[in-house]
């Protein structure tokens, strides 16, 4: 079994999945090996099924979520000025990404 599988069976996500209205998650690095079993690739997946939108906020992204049905991607070296920054200043950084997504108007009705 994944250790992606071993996670969403043990948390029962696909249960809380179905009730969720916006399925937020994240990872460090937003890439192509996200394709290749990472939480965040099962996690989405398992909300499409559900028809659930999709956002991530993660350290750094080199994909377009969208080629994976993510509808929108915030990564914090988007906010830094170099990667020791980012590192050094994550905590700040995704509260900041995570007040930015609000101020966005992030809502279901807006993504959809």
């Amino acid at each position: 079994m994944s250790g992606t599988r071993f996670f969403i069976e043990l948390t029962n996500l696909e249960t809380k999945i179905q009730e969720a209205d916006l399925v937020i998650t994240g990872e460090g690095k937003f890439d192509e090996q996200t394709l290749q079993g990472k939480v965040t690739n099962g996690i989405t997946e398992l909300a499409q099924k559900y028809d659930i939108p999709v956002i991530v906020i993660c350290g750094a992204s080199e994909m377009d979520g969208e080629k994976i049905g993510i509808k929108k991607v915030y990564s914090v070296m988007d906010i830094s000025s170099s990667v020791e920054e980012a590192m050094r200043d994550a905590k700040e950084k995704v509260a900041d990404l995570t007040f930015q997504m609000m101020k966005d108007n992030i809502t279901l009705q807006n993504i959809l």
